[in-house]
């Protein structure tokens, strides 16, 4: 039974239609308004003084001998009237390689644009290796992109390409460093046209299949003592040189100013990947040195032992201090089964790891996270260290018995915060650099650029007023637009770059 006291329902009009139509698109501006101007709000990085991280306006290439991608920045505007001069001459980030002369005139792309929460830093800190927006103090109608370095009341200076923060060596969190390691080998793009000058030496091999520079390798120790790939970096003639602090994005600006106007200065925070499967019951070890600190992780297969960190003292007569090995679990790698090895010496710490995961508990609270690094002190002040440069490092991979089957080696090296001479119009200039250690005030902030030899940032102009922040950045959301996959339209972006900011 209907009920009496029901209206039937007016059909609606096309003008309520439209009325109704009018107000949703009059809320959505208004939400997005709100959004946009107290939530998130877009960037676009105009500069590369956060590369290779993040983009400014760049060339993309793909080196002729090694197939390695890398970008070339140009901070100055360019279009496609106006390209860019060829007298420079970029150069490949991993094996030095200038392009192919049909190659030089590449591409332009877009800065990569971001996603900044903006009045984060009302309910949280700011911390340590943000990567913050915020008003360039000298014009604030400016938006700068840095990372954070030195907080209220702190002081900082950097030595050896190193942030210290009151007298103490500042660690960067795990994401922060994952974010920041920069290639210097992957075999994953092999020099195949310098097979006679090998990045890798091979010593102590009773048998070995390597007959190219292309993985896998197929390693066996001579009887009783061990194999080891011993790395030497060099550079596109072969020849030997040390690992410096170079940025393949900053080529285009180095070689047209002269060479060497970055990567001069030696950088011995590295880090050694391996992806290995041993065939045979054996003791794989990974070493690195700086200087006279050398680290060896020993990890063996099952029922060969406990993982073992051995920190020695090198001197001209070899070993001079040995320090009692810190034991971990029995066993690190199962016969038979690929596994994936990280040793990585930054920041006056040991990062150890297998499948991803740290093996031993410094810290002793069973997180096996960021405190269970192996925290030491250098024997010899590096300021101190005399001789090559390009003996001041050592990268190695062992195999102790057995046989393994090496698929992917790969080094990285850590930023390098680089000295500057400052910015003579401004007083103080430069704030932070060696022998002048800068003391943040309580209402300040200091930052600098990821793309050390190329930003203009906190060294040159001193600090940010904490009322000057904007926000954290957070997110890539179109990443180096330009004309891609056969679009001819510059506004499509790179569908691999989307990623969060660390």
């Amino acid at each position: 039974m209907k009920d009496p006291a029901a209206k039937p329902q007016r059909p609606k009009s096309e003008r309520d239609s439209f009325l109704e139509t009018i107000e949703s698109f009059v809320v959505a501006f208004i939400l997005a308004f709100v959004f946009r101007a107290y939530v998130v709000e877009a960037f676009v990085i105009p500069t590369g003084s956060m590369a290779p991280r993040l983009n400014g306006q760049h060339l993309e290439y793909v080196c002729p001998k090694c197939g390695y991608h890398y970008n070339v920045g140009l901070d100055q505007p360019q279009d496609s009237r106006n390209p860019p001069l060829l007298d420079a001459r970029p150069v490949c980030q991993q094996c030095f390689t200038p392009p192919l002369p049909k190659d030089r005139e590449s591409k332009i792309y877009c800065g990569d644009r971001i996603l900044v929460l903006k009045y984060f830093y009302h309910f949280f800190p700011p911390q340590r290796f943000d990567v913050i927006v915020f008003k360039y103090p000298k014009d604030p109608t400016v938006n700068y992109i840095k990372r954070l370095i030195g907080l209220p009341g702190e002081t900082i200076e950097i030595h050896h390409g190193d942030v210290y923060v009151n007298g103490h060596i500042a660690r960067k969190p795990d994401r922060a460093q994952e974010a920041l390691w920069m290639t210097v080998f992957d075999s994953n793009f092999p020099d195949v046209e310098h097979q006679d000058h090998p990045r890798w030496q091979v010593e102590g091999v009773e048998r070995t299949e390597m007959s190219s520079v292309q993985m896998p390798w197929t390693v066996t120790p001579n009887s009783g003592r061990p194999a080891w790939l011993s790395f030497q970096q060099r550079d596109a003639d072969g020849r030997e040189i040390p690992v410096y602090d170079f940025y393949g994005y900053d080529a285009w600006t180095s070689y047209a100013q002269g060479p060497r106007q970055d990567g001069q200065d030696e950088v011995t925070d590295l880090d050694l990947r391996t992806t290995l499967e041993m065939k045979a019951p054996g003791t794989v070890t990974l070493l690195l040195r700086a200087y006279a600190d050398q680290f060896r992780a020993e990890l063996p297969t099952a029922g060969r032992g406990k993982v073992r960190l051995i920190h020695e003292t090198i001197g001209p007569g070899g070993v001079v201090r040995p320090e009692t090995p810190v034991e971990g679990p029995e066993s690190a790698i199962a016969v038979g089964q690929p596994v994936d090895l990280e040793l990585a010496n930054v920041d006056q710490k040991i990062i150890l790891k297998v499948n991803g995961r740290r093996l031993i508990d410094f810290a002793g609270n069973g997180r096996f996270n960021e405190d269970d690094d192996f925290d030491y002190t250098p024997a010899v002040p590096r300021r101190q260290w005399t001789g090559d440069p390009k003996g001041w490092t050592d990268v190695k991979l062992g195999i102790q018995e057995g046989a393994a089957v090496v698929r992917r080696l790969r080094i990285n090296r850590d930023i390098y915060y680089t000295q500057c001479s400052g910015d003579p119009s401004i007083p103080g200039s430069p704030f932070a650099v060696e022998g002048r250690p800068y003391e943040v005030k309580a209402d300040e902030y200091f930052a600098m650029g990821d793309n050390s030899p190329r930003s203009s940032d906190g060294r040159y102009w001193g600090p940010i007023p904490q009322e000057n922040l904007v926000g954290k950045a957070f997110f890539v959301y179109w990443p180096s637009a330009g004309a891609r996959y056969g679009i001819p339209l510059r506004a499509v972006p790179d569908v691999k770059g989307f990623r969060m900011i660390h």
